[in-house]
């Protein structure tokens, strides 16, 4: 009887130890020919993703009065819920930013740790909303040559600097993706090497899988360190994937500077080539004529790269009279310029006609009944009573892969028909059923 129980433990502990074994190597990057095939086909099912990479500005006494963060997290935090962030990586959050985020986005939850090395610090934290995503394994490394080190500094750095990384599983689809999140140096040679790091780090974190990497990098797209990622065959810059970027101002620091414009951009996504980039776009939000950071965030909106992408050319029918129909079947209306515009007309008469005027680079101007339609920059209602164009009557036309076309005002967001059902506006962050339309 002793024997036997003997045999039964040790059986249980054999099966106990395998599963636990198993357990290790699902977090475990794995690189053999039966991985790759498994992760191209959870690849295939990815879900689309709304990601973003903020550098929320660090909170210290020199930026009092004017930009306090008591004052910019109410900013920040109605930013990111306008916006839709799934998931975003924050830069300069200090462990108080980190509280004050966390309280007020009480559907995300957060991994990372501060750069320090008690583990206090600015963090290179990932915000996950936990109603759609969990996290199956998670860790943090110093950009420095002991990057296991906390609080290592890496080079000629002025600092420590710290990755945090995740690998994030979708809960609906149940499928998983890797995501790294970080802040580099001001130096030349600390930004060179921790590419160089980074670039080891996801391969032997992340292996063939589905990865994103973000950070304020603290380079340009015009420089050496940005073109050793963008050529590594591992990733690509998701500013460059889109035909479509949003970017008023060409730049994402701005400085405190609602004026400035430049063509530097130095906060980036970078996607595997298992992502097709929908849509990307630098945010250039006011509150009160105020600046929430003095940077903007990059939004992306990603989807599996299975689907299709935007077409590679589009043909915009300038100097034609149209009608413009929208997803629910109905005809868009100018209402002679004397009521808001609406999508909810069965027939087309001359009300619902509208030229096409080139506004240069792929913008148009409509005109209906001699007057032009306005955006209202997303404050108000669309409305067709303009007697001259400016910066809110023109919008970018955008087609979509299933042949349809969108309507980017200059305020970076996109007209709704509204279903036909309520005003049309200039105010959709994304582009889904009622931000298509057709044309005749």
């Amino acid at each position: 009887m002793k024997s036997c129980k003997l045999g039964m433990l040790m059986l249980f502990s054999l099966a106990t130890f395998l599963s636990c074994k198993d357990t290790l190597i699902e977090q475990e990057v794995l690189s053999t020919t039966a991985t790759r095939a498994s992760v191209t086909a959870e690849a295939s099912s990815l879900p689309t993703l709304v990601m973003a990479t903020y550098n929320v500005r660090t909170d210290v006494s020199v930026d009092a009065p004017d930009h306090t963060w008591t004052e910019r997290k109410t900013m920040i935090v109605d930013l990111i819920k306008t916006h839709k962030f799934d998931i975003f990586g924050v830069q300069e959050a200090k462990d108080n930013q980190m509280t004050d985020l966390e309280n007020l986005l009480p559907d995300f939850n957060t991994v990372g740790v501060g750069r320090e090395a008690n583990g206090t610090g600015e963090h290179t934290a990932i915000f996950y909303n936990k109603n759609k995503f969990s996290i199956l394994s998670s860790g943090n490394f110093w950009l420095s040559e002991t990057p296991n080190v906390a609080g290592s500094k890496g080079w000629d750095a002025s600092y420590p600097r710290v990755c945090t990384w995740a690998k994030i599983r979708d809960i609906a689809s149940n499928t998983s993706f890797f995501y790294f999140n970080t802040h580099l140096d001001l130096t030349t040679l600390s930004k060179t090497e921790s590419v160089s790091l980074l670039l080891s780090k996801m391969n032997e974190i992340a292996g063939t899988n589905p990865v994103v990497l973000s950070a304020d990098f603290n380079f340009s797209q015009t420089t050496t360190q940005y073109n050793t990622l963008q050529t590594s065959g591992i990733l690509k810059d998701a500013y460059t994937l889109n035909k479509y970027p949003y970017n008023p101002k060409g730049h994402t620091s701005n400085g405190w500077d609602v004026n400035k414009v430049s063509s530097s951009r130095i906060d980036h996504i970078f996607v595997s080539t298992h992502f097709q980039v929908d849509q990307i776009n630098i945010i250039t939000d006011l509150y009160d004529n105020k600046l929430p950071s003095d940077h903007y965030p990059v939004r992306v909106r990603l989807n599996p790269a299975s689907q299709p992408d935007q077409p590679a050319s589009v043909t915009i029918p300038y100097g034609k009279t149209i009608t413009i129909k929208g997803n629910n079947g109905k005809f868009v209306s100018s209402n002679n310029g004397t009521a808001n515009m609406m999508c909810d007309r069965s027939t087309a008469g001359s009300w619902e006609r509208f030229e096409v005027i080139n506004a240069g680079t792929g913008k148009v101007y409509l005109k209906a009944m001699d007057k032009y339609a306005s955006s209202e920059f997303g404050k108000k209602p669309m409305i067709c009573n303009r007697t001259s164009a400016g910066s809110w009557e023109s919008f970018d036309w955008i087609p979509n892969a299933d042949g349809t076309f969108s309507l980017r005002g200059s305020n970076g967001r996109y007209v709704s028909s509204g279903n036909g059902t309520s005003d049309m506006t200039c105010a959709s962050v994304e582009v889904r059923g009622w931000e298509k339309f057709t044309y005749q």
